[in-house]
């Protein structure tokens, strides 16, 4: 995640330190890091993707078989790190930075799950095996201005 963590440093040039998560918000509040600011502390998902996509995808059913929720619902993070990183050279092509809470009441008001957007199920590898997760894909040109803390095109 340096790679990550430097963007963030040069998105936000007021950001003081950038902190792991502990083990307890990675594993129970789905937090990958702390933001240290002039004005306090930031909690941050990040999610990262190897393709550049015009679109926004979501998880929202972690496991389709267990039916538990996605790192969308999951998360209790206060802001939502979207980047795109070129796979070769592991530098960041595009990237946002989202008011969670914002994004997640924009879903809310626009339906929710009786929304119409593309849905996708997509296998996960992770320590306890394969399964299968559910995810909504969003065209970025659906998402209000406030879901952005920053933007980068």
């Amino acid at each position: 995640m340096p790679t990550v963590k430097n963007w963030l440093h040069s998105q936000l040039p007021k950001l003081i330190e950038i902190r792991e998560a502990t083990h307890k918000q990675q594993v129970h509040e789905d937090i990958d890091l702390v933001l240290i600011t002039p004005n306090g502390e930031l909690t941050c998902e990040v999610k990262i993707r190897y393709q550049n996509y015009n679109d926004f995808c979501i998880e929202t059913i972690n496991d389709i078989h267990t039916r538990s929720p996605g790192w969308f619902f999951k998360s209790t993070a206060q802001v939502l790190v979207y980047v795109f990183v070129n796979e070769a050279t592991q530098s960041i092509k595009r990237g946002y930075i989202m008011h969670f809470p914002n994004l997640r009441s924009w879903y809310d008001d626009e339906g929710g799950f009786e929304i119409s957007y593309k849905r996708i199920r997509s296998p996960t590898y992770h320590n306890r095996g394969k399964y299968i997760s559910e995810n909504v894909i969003i065209p970025w040109s659906h998402l209000p201005d406030d879901v952005y803390a920053r933007k980068r095109q």
